[in-house]
């Protein structure tokens, strides 16, 4: 937890932990669709 609110903290100067969030949760919806698709062939 004290990473998200130093990163929420940062976002004003730094807009980068912000950016890698959002990275990060494309990324695991990304995952999440391909496991659906494989388990529905």
């Amino acid at each position: 937890m004290e990473l998200a609110q130093s990163a929420l903290a940062n976002t004003g100067d730094n807009p980068l932990p912000f950016i890698v969030g959002g990275i990060v949760v494309v990324a695991l919806i990304v995952l999440v669709v391909a496991f659906v698709l494989m388990r529905r062939r």
